[in-house]
């Protein structure tokens, strides 16, 4: 195989292409955070024995969502949601 290391730096147009990866990565954040605390949810149907570590997990990953979801304002606004 035929393998050449990446040149250093950032091709011209690298910057803009990193800084818009950036930004839908942090728009997308709080959605991760969601899906893992309805995840744990679910967790505590499936194993009541463990409830409480599930809810735990739950807990803090739905205390991160909520630190996160201001960065869905922009599509909520568009989509013409109410914000809680």
């Amino acid at each position: 195989l035929d393998y050449e290391e990446p040149k250093a730096g950032i091709s011209p147009g690298g910057v803009d292409k990193l800084e818009a990866l950036l930004e839908e990565v942090y728009l997308f954040e709080p959605l991760t955070w969601l899906e893992a605390a309805v995840f744990f949810l679910f967790a505590i149907t499936e194993d009541p024995l463990n409830a409480d570590d599930w809810a735990a997990l739950a807990r803090y990953r739905w205390e991160q969502y909520e630190l996160t979801r201001s960065a869905l304002s922009p599509i909520v606004s568009k989509l013409g949601a109410v914000e809680a």
